[in-house]
């Protein structure tokens, strides 16, 4: 059997390329920063590695899209590794699902089986059609739609956080309504010695 070559190198060799960027060393070494940060020194805040993550996205999608392929070939090495930044970090996601929806259980359910039927859509299904194998190698329509997935993930994102931040200051209002309520009510006795006490 004879080994088949492109240039200089063997053909099965070219696999590695990738490999680095989406299979081991950016998902394992972003995964961690952004564990890490939203844990550490952002004290539990997912939605600015989230934000961080997909603008890195963002930019280097567009960045490939407009960059001439075949006049800066090292341009499109770092910009093709460095787009792998964004791609590993969907334990913040559901994390960040979890904490909000934590005070109740269905919606908690309901939008982490969304949230996972959406990544599964959008990993599996919707490639079939922007990222077909004849658009390559400059591949522009895939990368216009990361493009545009990624400022729909921002609009999510600021929505998220807004609607979040209202829940809870509508949350701490009824719970003062609830005291001022309570302050203002006649007392209650726990067992008739109280009330034959107050007699």
């Amino acid at each position: 059997m004879t080994e088949a070559y492109l240039g200089d190198r063997k053909l099965f060799s070219l696999s590695y390329f990738p490999a680095a960027s989406y299979g081991y060393l950016q998902g394992i070494v972003t995964g961690w920063i952004a564990g890490w940060a939203s844990d550490g020194f952002l004290k539990g805040k997912r939605w600015p590695v989230i934000a961080l993550y997909n603008s890195v996205v963002l930019v280097t999608a567009i960045a490939l899209a407009v960059l001439p392929l075949w006049e800066h070939l090292g341009g499109h090495f770092a910009l093709y590794y460095l787009s792998g930044a964004g791609t590993n970090i969907a334990g913040l996601y559901f994390a960040w699902i979890n904490e909000i929806c934590g005070t109740d259980a269905e919606k908690r359910a309901l939008s982490l089986a969304m949230s996972n039927d959406a990544r599964f859509v959008l990993q599996s299904i919707v490639p079939n059609f922007v990222w077909k194998q004849v658009d390559y190698p400059k591949a522009t329509k895939g990368l216009w739609y990361t493009a545009g997935l990624s400022i729909f993930l921002m609009f999510i994102i600021a929505t998220v956080r807004y609607l979040h931040n209202r829940d809870k200051v509508l949350a701490i209002r009824a719970a003062n309504v609830d005291k001022d309520q309570e302050s203002e009510s006649p007392g209650v006795y726990e067992n008739y010695d109280d009330l034959d006490a107050k007699r």
